[in-house]
């Protein structure tokens, strides 16, 4: 079990502009999901870190979904017994 989770200023940055996009282009009911997915999807990282998938193009990075189109974007780091979240991308956005 992970003992903690370490946001980047990217992720914090990232969740930011989703919430931001939910607000605008959606009702509270999405972002309110949205919010809701990801606390449990960070609940379930504690438990099982290695859970998403092994990143392509970075090795030391995984990728798991949060809801139908977000994606998050984390390092775990078994020595520091830590999850770095890196970033929130949704694919609807022009980012």
């Amino acid at each position: 079990m992970v003992s903690k989770i370490v946001w980047s200023s990217l992720a914090i940055r990232s969740y930011i502009d989703n919430i931001t996009y939910l607000e605008s282009n959606w009702t509270k009911k999405e972002l309110s999901n949205f919010i809701a997915a990801t606390e449990r999807k960070l609940k379930v990282l504690k438990q099982f870190p290695q859970i998403g998938y092994a990143s392509k193009q970075n090795k030391y990075l995984r990728k798991t979904l949060i809801g139908k189109r977000i994606i998050l974007i984390y390092r775990y780091r078994p020595r520091k017994n830590a999850i770095e979240l890196v970033r929130f991308f949704d694919g609807r956005q022009n980012l």
